[in-house]
């Protein structure tokens, strides 16, 4: 039981970090956008900004993936130990 709640510790901390940088990235491209200023060098942050939106909108499915994955994979190992199976007498 202890497992699944590392695993969805670690989850959780990879989901915030994740969302943590895309709300960054996003709001900085958006303050871009809107107050465009010609002599401080915003096309090389701008395009950066903009790549970083698109590389994170494809990570996104992978990080789901793997929370799901891994989630189902300790409830899995996790069902043995919570629902005895066998009797009483039965080891694990």
């Amino acid at each position: 039981m202890l497992m699944l709640l590392y695993t969805l510790t670690g989850i959780g901390i990879l989901y915030g970090s994740f969302s943590l940088l895309y709300r960054n990235n996003k709001a900085r491209l958006l303050m871009l956008r809107k107050s465009f200023e010609q002599d401080k060098y915003t096309l090389s942050i701008r395009f950066q900004l903009e790549e970083n939106m698109r590389a994170f909108e494809l990570i996104r499915h992978g990080i789901w993936a793997h929370s799901v994955g891994s989630s189902l994979g300790m409830l899995l190992f996790c069902i043995p130990f919570i629902v005895p199976i066998g009797g009483e007498h039965a080891s694990v």
